[in-house]
């Protein structure tokens, strides 16, 4: 992994994913998470990740904490209360969850990083005969030119695809052809939602 980063060649992420049992200990695993965090360019872990480690503590003041250490992408996933992101730069975002009719919730952390890695994956400068993968110091400097709403429309389309993983049992994650789908219907809500930031229209 230390390879990997220092080489630049490729994405590196790192989801926690902390589980209790099996002898369990808050202080093992965060000295376990922060030898490897600092490796990442991008970390998605959920708010119970957070609240497991540091117990008391803000997701919002780990994530930055997390984020100056690694100098990339982190996002915290809040549930139904959305996603909470910090950029490269070091500006901070919300994105709301998605609607669902949920039946089993099983997948949805995984689906929602799948999807967001893909979207960075396209974003990122290409190797020749690669499509979305970075060289050199291009990793880096692809999170770095991310802009606000590329990456706010990444976290959307995350959300929607943990939403849709949400409403089906057993942890099956949607094709692309079904995500497409489901942001086309999504697009008027995320406009009415723009508008009302800005006033345009009630609430």
């Amino acid at each position: 992994m230390r390879r990997t980063r220092q080489e630049g060649r490729t994405l590196v992420f790192f989801d926690p994913n902390v589980r209790i049992g099996f002898g369990f200990s808050a202080t093992a695993e965060r000295d376990r998470i922060e030898r490897q965090l600092a490796l990442a360019h991008v970390i998605k872990a959920s708010e119970d990740d957070i609240a497991l480690l540091y117990p008391g503590r803000d997701y919002r003041e780990i994530a930055a904490q997390w984020q100056e250490t690694m100098s990339g992408l982190v996002a915290v996933t809040l549930g139904p209360a959305g996603v909470y992101a910090l950029a490269p730069d070091g500006s901070d975002m919300y994105v709301d969850a998605a609607p669902a009719e949920v039946v089993d919730t099983v997948g949805a952390g995984d689906a929602f990083a799948a999807t967001m890695l893909d979207g960075l994956a396209a974003e990122a400068p290409e190797a020749p005969g690669v499509r979305g993968v970075a060289r050199g110091p291009g990793v880096a400097a692809a999170l770095r030119g991310t802009g606000a709403d590329d990456l706010r429309g990444l976290l959307e389309r995350a959300s929607v695809s943990a939403a849709l993983t949400c409403e089906r049992a057993g942890a099956q994650s949607p094709d692309a052809r079904t995500l497409d789908a489901a942001m086309a219907r999504q697009s008027p809500r995320a406009l009415r939602a723009q508008h009302r930031e800005i006033g345009l229209e009630p609430a």
